[in-house]
């Protein structure tokens, strides 16, 4: 099971930010198996 190197309190520290770091957010998206960026990528279409 892959997992996210970092303990439960910075954990909510990253779903608290207004910004991610690309590499960290497509870390995140294989450890959840759910392509993050592809959901960013449609809510910048929408705000186009």
């Amino acid at each position: 099971m892959a997992r996210i190197p970092c303990d439960k309190s910075n954990a909510y520290k990253i779903l608290k930010r207004n910004n991610i770091d690309l590499l960290l957010l497509i870390r995140i998206s294989e450890v959840l198996n759910h392509n993050f960026l592809e959901d960013c990528a449609k809510i910048a279409q929408i705000s186009d």
